[in-house]
């Protein structure tokens, strides 16, 4: 094949830089989702989001596939520790501390010396998307075994469960009576349709859901009230982790008026960055009694990363183009940069305000063909989970310094391993 790129040294690798293999036919997805929801979502999201999902998949090897599950875990079992939670800023609420957090991220890069991970994240999206497409997939290859596509079988009831088994773990009994799905504008998201798929979900699975601004969700007696009926759950999709810009939500859920998932005690244990200088250092993780079992699977996974200081701005400038440097309650790639790229003015900024450094892992590329073109592009892989669990499992495909949904190519690609 006169496109191929030549192969490399591991099979996976071969695959993603030489298998131009299409899963997902143009012109069908966006019919696909609109004839599946009744018209909930309309037949031409692939014109209003035209790089939302790659046609490409991406192959992975089950050994890193269980090495990034095996961190996920080991994640629930240190965030979890007295010592992990010694001398943290947790807001005090009077509903039960074992909640866990719906839709946990881990995203990672792939490389040479295996997944390296990039960012957890508690609210991450497009696990519903990813989910509701991969019912799209075809073969289009012998290569390609259908039933390797990393999506666990009966996801939608798991997804389902999850909401109760939190609902639970936050000191309820039964079930939510009234679901609310929270972030700023819902329709100007760009994954919004998401949205529209966690309800349609959740309410097939007899789960009321409805979808509210924060603006839309008035406080009375301790109570966030939507449109006359009380809100008890809140699938949290703010970026507003703290809830320092929503006090009456934050009001309630510190009440135990309303069950908030994932919410600001969550993010802390898990998703702050500042966390993955304390991950990246083993010595402090062998302090606060991990074992050396756990401790190692950390140690291949995490980039060392550091605080930047004052104290330490010149070390870190001359060694900048190793590092990519990361606000430490970012999300969505928004303010970070790659450090061959820094301007001295831009660093100055960095230095006087709260980021961290990171050791730069370099993503794995993927042969893609767009606009008749053959080229390679990025990926990254991201996995959902909850309780350490697998919940769903995606590639990005990207060109530019970070993910971004805008590369003809690109977007949300399958997942699957050999």
């Amino acid at each position: 094949m006169k496109e191929r790129v030549p192969l490399l040294e591991t099979l996976e690798t071969s695959l993603n830089q030489s298998c131009l293999c299409i899963v997902l036919r143009p012109g069908e997805v966006g019919a696909s989702f609109a004839g599946a929801t009744g018209g909930i979502l309309p037949a031409d999201l692939e014109v209003t989001h035209p790089h939302l999902f790659a046609q490409t998949p991406v192959y992975i090897s089950q050994q890193d596939l269980a090495l990034m599950l095996s961190f996920a875990t080991v994640m629930e079992r240190i965030t979890a520790s007295q010592g992990w939670l010694a001398n943290r800023t947790m807001l005090p609420t009077t509903n039960a501390t074992n909640v866990h957090g719906v839709f946990m991220g881990y995203d990672f890069h792939m490389t040479p010396d295996g997944p390296k991970l990039i960012e957890i994240n508690t609210n991450a999206g497009g696990a519903f998307l990813n989910l509701f497409v991969s019912k799209q997939f075809r073969a289009c290859c012998d290569m390609l075994d259908m039933s390797k596509f990393i999506q666990p079988l009966d996801a939608e009831k798991n997804i389902a469960d999850m909401f109760i088994d939190e609902w639970k773990a936050a000191g309820r009994r039964g079930k939510p009576t009234l679901i609310a799905i929270v972030d700023n504008a819902p329709k100007e998201q760009f994954l919004y349709p998401e949205f529209l798929l966690a309800a349609k979900l959740l309410n097939d699975h007899g789960l009321q859901t409805i979808i509210a601004a924060p603006h839309q969700l008035v406080l009375e007696n301790g109570k966030l009230n939507f449109e006359g009926k009380v809100v008890d759950f809140i699938y949290n999709r703010l970026t507003d982790f703290s809830l320092a810009e929503n006090l009456h939500i934050q009001s309630s859920w510190q009440a135990g008026q309303v069950v908030l998932s994932p919410d600001p005690n969550v993010y802390e244990r898990f998703a702050d960055k500042r966390n993955l200088v304390k991950l990246s250092d083993s010595h402090y993780l062998a302090t606060i009694g991990v074992s050396e079992a756990d401790i190692a699977i950390v140690k291949s996974v995490v980039p060392k990363t550091v605080l930047v200081s004052v104290a330490q701005a010149d070390a870190l400038w001359a060694n900048r183009k190793h590092l990519y440097f990361k606000p430490a309650t970012g999300f969505g790639s928004k303010a970070v940069y790659k450090g061959e790229k820094l301007t001295r003015k831009t660093w100055d900024w960095i230095v006087s305000q709260n980021y961290v450094a990171q050791d730069f892992a370099s993503p794995s590329q993927r042969a893609v063909k767009a606009d008749g073109k053959v080229g390679l592009q990025k990926f990254d892989v991201r996995l959902y989970t909850y309780r350490g669990q697998l919940l769903a499992a995606a590639a990005r495909i990207y060109q530019g310094q970070t993910t971004n949904f805008r590369t003809p190519g690109g977007g949300f690609a399958p997942l699957t391993t050999f």
